[in-house]
C-alpha cells in the first residue's frame, strides 16, 4: 500500500506545461527592480569612465601646452638668429657703396 501511495505521489507532482509556463512567467515587480539595478550599475560605470576621460584630457592639454611653448620659445630663438647672423645682417646681403668684382688667379 505504501509502494502505491508512493507511486500516486509522484504522478501528482508531475509538472505539466501549464504548470511549468505558470512558475516561468516573470514576476513585474523583480523585473523591474533588476532593470534599475542594472541601469544604476551602468551609470555608475560610466560617471567611473568619465572622470577618467577628463584627467586624461588634462594631462594631455598641459603636455600640449608644453609642447607649444617650446615651439614659441624656438621660434624667437630661430627669428633671432635669422636676422642677424655673425656681424651682418641676412637680409642686408650687399653692402650699398661697394662692389665686388671676381679675380682669376
Amino acid at each position: 500500500m505504501a509502494e502505491r501511495n508512493s507511486m500516486l505521489k509522484g504522478i501528482n507532482d508531475i509538472k505539466t506545461v501549464h504548470t511549468i509556463k505558470k512558475a516561468a512567467a516573470q514576476q513585474k515587480g523583480s523585473n523591474d527592480f533588476l532593470r534599475l539595478y542594472m541601469l544604476e550599475m551602468e551609470r555608475t560605470r560610466l560617471i567611473s569612465e568619465k572622470n577618467k576621460l577628463i584627467q586624461r584630457l588634462e594631462v594631455i592639454d598641459g603636455r600640449l601646452s608644453a609642447i607649444q611653448e617650446v615651439y614659441a620659445e624656438s621660434l624667437e630663438g630661430f627669428e633671432a638668429f635669422r636676422s642677424y647672423n655673425g656681424n651682418r645682417y641676412v637680409d642686408d646681403v650687399t653692402v650699398p657703396g661697394f662692389k665686388t668684382m671676381p679675380f682669376d688667379y
